[in-house]
């Protein structure tokens, strides 16, 4: 089977995605260690998987959050600062936009 070099810039983002997203949140990070431009990783994002290079990380962030609040005791200023975020009120809505709840609201279920 052909995989286009698409589907392997893909593939590639896919899995330093995996490693970095909890610390790096720049398109141009992931861009310069796949040696491509960010506008190119973000086109063919975008056109492998009809989302945004923005939805992706997100997501994984949005899944990593969760998942902290339910499994962990960690205060929402911890995992902000694990997570990378400026502060913890970023963070907050940050989560509040992407599920429609605050984090502690989403802890207490």
């Amino acid at each position: 089977v052909e995989v286009s070099r698409q589907d392997e810039l893909a593939d590639r983002f896919f899995r330093l995605l995996h490693v970095y997203y909890k610390v790096e949140h720049s398109a141009a990070f992931y861009a310069g260690r796949l040696c491509v431009s960010d506008k190119h990783l973000m086109r063919t994002v975008k056109r492998k998987t009809g989302r945004t290079f923005h939805f992706w990380l997100s997501d994984f962030l949005i899944r990593e959050a969760k998942l902290q609040l339910k499994t962990t005791d960690k205060s929402i200023t911890e995992i902000s600062e694990e997570l990378r975020f400026p502060d913890s009120s970023f963070f907050a809505r940050f989560f509040r936009k992407h599920t429609g709840v605050s984090p502690l609201q989403f802890r207490k279920g």
